[in-house]
């Protein structure tokens, strides 16, 4: 008792500091807990995040957080701050979407459980992915056809990184797959944007819009002089040239372009370009625009009356074809169908009806060698003649003894006889002339095909030779008549009688396009040509029927041709894939989380 009795008075001295060390864990969580919970609220202020509840649990040291969800709408393209970055994006990890500034609607709380203040992160925003592709590529960015390809056969399995969208300049991630860590089974996204890589502004196309020029303006030569200021001696000159004959000629005034909506159902809409700058925004309801006659071309649950989409399918098929072809392609709303890509990459256009039809200078390399036959032709001709000679030669000996009446009789029955015989040989030629016709035909229906290229070359040929086709800077300004040898001369001198360039080809079928939309029967005329040439290229080939019905339009000919080219050349680029897999993955995933 006494032993105890002398260690109570050291209770107090070890004691005490034992109790002070058991409680010093839970004041450090406690200190630690408060400077946590400042650092967490400074950085989300400093991150823009003012509307976010913070609570704190001292003894355990965790910090809860509750921030909203934002539901994201690209702002109006008429609203100033479309094309703005966001003067204070967060720095916190998931707020990539804080980059651009958006129409933001709250529709939820997302709670995080944090111990650091670097633990924080912002939740994803949710948006709609298409117009997400729409505002990025509205403002310049370019879809990447290896990353919606992986997206497409992927899905929520496609790597982190893998990017979508890239810059102008094609190096750098725009939009990329990310870790789906607070998507809840939604496709994750990232965004990235720098201030150069903005090429786009107010006054530039939409996406899904595309700009097609209008021919140059044509005008009586006369009329055109009767215009002109200046000397009257030059007028004088110009005239005489002029006064009996109608010439055009080319000058300087364009017709209004026209600017087309194409959406993955082909074309929606289409409006002249005004002539002064204005912002475009992508309704168009300004009511300074005037919208061309597109009944022609729209696709059948558009416009109901119209019996067939062919023109519509055809048409928005160049529209894309044209634009995929373009250095700055941004038209990405359409598929080029995979039978018209493939149609454009077999050969169907015989070489026989090229020659026929006069496009192409005439060839003995597709006709079946006949010697036999045209040198017995000729012998049976020249036996004919020299036995008629002979017996008329007979005739007139045994005439000469009749008398004056018989000697007419006779006479004027041998007359009617050579006369009778005459006609039945003219007839007998005829009928080996029109034999030798048809079955040249047939064997021109039935001789080797073509590639696309060479027919759309020899029908820009025939255009130029025909004045429907004038290209400025590019070797094919010729006038009416003196078009087919120009283009001789250009094919001795270049050597190898390529006039038909890339360059060419698209300002041609941008042309061939605006008078598509302008003139609904040539339209007509020449979605039939393409139908034709579909079904002589997938079911049974080129009939005599068929080419005699080109003979009256190779015009329609030459502008299908060209449609079928320029499907040819845009279907053995990158882009042309990319559009299908967009087109894909906007319809597998309506929504995303953005972060």
């Amino acid at each position: 008792m006494d032993s105890i009795a002398g260690l109570i008075p050291l209770f107090p001295y070890v004691g005490i500091p034992l109790a002070v060390l058991g409680v010093l864990p839970t004041l450090y969580t406690c200190l630690k807990c408060l400077l946590t919970l400042r650092l967490v609220r400074s950085t989300l202020y400093r991150s823009g995040v003012t509307n976010a509840t913070t609570r704190s649990s001292f003894l355990s040291g965790i910090i809860e957080i509750e921030i909203p969800r934002k539901r994201l709408t690209p702002l109006d393209r008429d609203d100033p701050r479309y094309f703005e970055l966001c003067p204070h994006p967060t720095l916190l990890r998931g707020g990539t979407w804080t980059l651009f500034q958006w129409k933001q609607m709250t529709i939820g709380l997302k709670s995080y459980r944090v111990q650091f203040h670097d633990e924080v992160r912002m939740p994803q925003a949710e948006v709609e992915f298409e117009p997400l592709i729409a505002f990025l590529l509205d403002r310049g960015a370019v879809p990447n056809p290896a990353g919606f390809a992986l997206l497409w056969h992927s899905g929520l399995w496609t790597p982190a990184g893998t990017k979508l969208l890239s810059s102008p300049r094609g190096a750098e991630a725009v939009l990329s797959v990310t870790a789906s860590d607070d998507s809840d089974g939604i496709l994750s996204l990232a965004l990235d944007w720098e201030p150069e890589w903005q090429k786009h502004h107010a006054t530039s196309l939409p996406p899904y819009w595309i700009r097609i020029e209008g021919p140059p303006a044509r005008k009586k030569l006369s009329e055109a002089i009767d215009s002109q200021e200046g000397n009257s001696t030059k007028n004088d000159e110009k005239r005489p040239d002029s006064a009996n004959k109608s010439t055009t000629i080319l000058t300087n005034d364009f017709d209004p372009a026209i600017h087309l909506h194409l959406t993955a159902s082909g074309l929606s809409d289409a409006l002249y370009e005004i002539p002064f700058p204005t912002p475009i925004k992508p309704t168009y309801d300004s009511p300074t625009h005037s919208h061309p006659s597109i009944t022609h071309l729209l696709p059948a649950p558009i416009h109901p009356t119209i019996p067939s989409s062919s023109s519509a399918a055809w048409f928005a098929t160049a529209t894309t074809a044209l634009h995929t072809l373009s250095p700055h392609p941004s038209l990405w709303s359409f598929a080029l169908p995979s039978p018209l890509t493939h149609l454009a990459l077999r050969p169907t256009i015989p070489l026989g009806a090229l020659d026929l039809l006069h496009l192409i200078p005439r060839s003995p390399t597709w006709r079946a060698p006949q010697p036999s036959a045209e040198t017995a032709l000729m012998l049976r001709q020249q036996a004919e003649q020299a036995a008629l000679m002979q017996r008329i030669a007979s005739m007139r000996e045994e005439e000469r003894i009749l008398d004056r009446v018989e000697r007419s009789r006779v006479v004027g029955e041998r007359m009617v006889r050579e006369g009778q015989e005459g006609a039945a040989r003219w007839q007998r030629e005829r009928l080996e002339e029109r034999r030798r016709e048809e079955e040249e035909l047939v064997e021109a229906v039935r001789s080797v095909r073509c590639e696309v290229r060479m027919v759309a070359r020899v029908g820009v040929r025939w255009l130029v030779g025909e004045g429907d086709v004038v290209v400025e800077g590019m070797g094919l300004e010729v006038g009416a008549k003196e078009g087919r040898a120009a283009e001789e001369g250009e094919e001795e001198r270049d050597g190898k009688g390529e006039v038909l360039g890339k360059e060419v080809l698209v300002t041609v079928v941008e042309r061939v396009l605006y008078l598509l939309v302008e003139d609904s029967d040539l339209a007509v005329g020449v979605v039939e040509i393409l139908e034709l040439w579909k079904e002589w290229g997938e079911v049974s080939g080129m009939t005599v029927q068929h080419l005699h019905m080109l003979r009256g339009t190779l015009r329609s000919f030459a502008y299908a041709a060209l449609i079928m080219d320029i499907i040819k050349e845009a279907a053995t680029t990158q882009a042309s894939s990319v559009v299908s897999d967009l087109q894909e993955c906007l319809g597998a995933w309506k929504k995303v989380r953005l972060g």
